[in-house]
């Protein structure tokens, strides 16, 4: 079923089985539209559990809703045991950011990059230390202190999506919700950007929420992924089986219509 030529599966890693993000049978309505419907996941500290469908099956709905950024009609959400969404505090809003699709539209052009990666305090509270903190998360993913007075524009699209993902990091959250984060770049700087996001999770413990409509992509980052259509989970588990032994027609008809990444995308950073 799979090209030869697409990457291998993540490997096998161990993790800790402690939840840091939950949804219990979580719905969503507008009007007689059930955007999402029933939905539950589990995502562990240090996982990357991926989340596919297609444009309109529910994944920014449900986004939205994890975030805390609207409410759902029925379901529960929690984050590192706490009830989360439009519950959470301003301190529980610190453990969880958003890493979105377009790395040049969620950024105001007028302001600068200091600005832009200190963003995130405006939900959560600014602490004493937002400069030095936004220098080192510049740093973390490859930038450095010296961009912080420069625009959006000054940067190629990896860069800007290099500046989002330090937006993300600098409130020190446990959980990172990756919202078709690498779909806007070409190949090669995709493949780079991914193997920035799995070296950040390696070196910081993250928990990663990675959606997409790409299997092949998250086929290189993610331990688990659940395959969303029409608001519901069609299917989900452990990444390799759900290549090598797809149950759900629709999870074989994304299967086929996969695209490629590079090979060598672990080594690109």
């Amino acid at each position: 079923m799979l090209a030869a030529s697409r990457p291998p599966p993540r490997p096998l890693r161990a993790i800790d089985t402690h939840p840091v993000l939950t949804a219990t049978a979580v719905t969503r309505t507008y009007g007689a539209l059930r955007a999402v419907d029933d939905v539950s996941l589990t995502l562990h500290r240090g996982e990357c559990l991926g989340l596919v469908g297609e444009s309109g099956c529910g994944k920014s709905t449900l986004t939205r809703a994890l975030l805390g950024l609207e409410p759902v009609q029925a379901g529960a959400i929690t984050l590192m045991g706490k009830p989360a969404g439009t519950a959470m505090t301003r301190a529980d809003r610190a453990r969880i950011s958003v890493v979105f699709q377009d790395p040049y539209g969620s950024f105001d052009p007028r302001w600068t990059v200091r600005r832009l990666v200190q963003e995130p305090f405006h939900l959560t509270g600014r602490p004493p230390d937002a400069d030095a903190r936004a220098a080192q998360a510049l740093e973390q993913v490859g930038l450095s202190a010296a961009d912080l007075s420069k625009y959006p524009h000054e940067f190629s699209g990896g860069q800007r999506q290099r500046i989002a993902i330090a937006r993300a990091l600098i409130t020190q959250p446990e959980v990172v919700v990756l919202d078709e984060a690498v779909s806007a770049l070409d190949v090669r700087v995709r493949a780079q950007v991914l193997g920035l996001l799995a070296d950040l999770q390696d070196r910081l413990g993250l928990a990663y929420l990675f959606i997409t409509h790409d299997l092949t992509v998250v086929r290189a980052v993610a331990d688990r992924i659940l395959i969303m259509r029409a608001g519901r989970i069609v299917e989900q588990g452990p990444t390799a089986q759900i290549f090598d032994a797809p149950q759900d027609p629709y999870t074989r008809t994304l299967l086929a219509a996969a695209p490629t990444i590079p090979a060598d995308w672990r080594t690109a950073r």
